[in-house]
């Protein structure tokens, strides 16, 4: 009897995150009530506050989640990818691309999150900000050794490297989401992962310099 509760309250628990983060995506945490929350989820107000202490309580546990599902993976494939920059680079477009293919909505709301609330927001400026400098982090580790190595650009620096692979990351899935099947998985990781080698490697810093010296 025990453990069947359990099953039921664990069941209703992923339900009412499974709706939220539905909601959150198409609607945004603000246009989004704990009461259609609970209508679409077919659970009761009650079932709600059981889990939840507020709404807010529900977007930290979704944040969590891309946490788990995005950072903490990448950060471990991308060590295990050995001592090559060029290697670990891979290593993070294949990890951030498969997973957002297999978890897009989690995707979609950290990229909805971090616009809506990364800068003054005391409730969920703190957690994003944490996510995106730990994918921050890891891709400015990757650049500066590719420096060291010779193997990327040194024109640019570090931190505007970084900032240009999250945003060509994060314009991919919003594209994606505003274009559905027209795109189709493979792709876009294609597509993804090859503009961003291109950029980053050494041979690019030297044609642009050609096409600066021309003009």
């Amino acid at each position: 009897m025990t453990v069947n509760r359990t099953s039921q309250r664990k069941e209703t628990f992923d339900k009412i995150l499974a709706t939220a983060l539905d909601l959150f995506v198409t609607k945004g945490y603000e246009g989004t009530t704990v009461d259609e929350i609970a209508a679409t989820a077919g659970v009761t107000k009650g079932a709600i506050y059981f889990h939840f202490r507020n709404k807010a309580e529900l977007l930290l546990e979704l944040l969590d989640q891309v946490e788990r599902s995005f950072v903490d993976p990448m950060d471990q494939r991308v060590r295990r990818a050995g001592p090559d920059a060029l290697d670990k680079l891979v290593a993070f477009a294949h990890q951030q691309s498969e997973l957002g293919v297999g978890r897009t909505k989690l995707a979609i709301l950290a990229i909805r999150t971090s616009s809506d609330f990364a800068r003054d927001d005391a409730r969920f400026g703190p957690k994003i900000r944490h996510i995106y400098r730990r994918l921050y982090d890891i891709l400015e580790d990757i650049i500066e050794l590719g420096k060291a190595q010779g193997t990327f650009r040194t024109d640019v620096s570090t931190r505007q490297l970084a900032s240009f692979v999250i945003s060509a990351h994060d314009g991919t899935f919003l594209e994606w989401q505003r274009r559905g099947l027209e795109l189709k998985p493979p792709e876009i990781i294609y597509a993804f992962r090859s503009l961003i080698l291109d950029a980053l490697r050494m041979g690019a810093s030297a044609a642009v310099a050609r096409e600066h010296k021309a003009s």
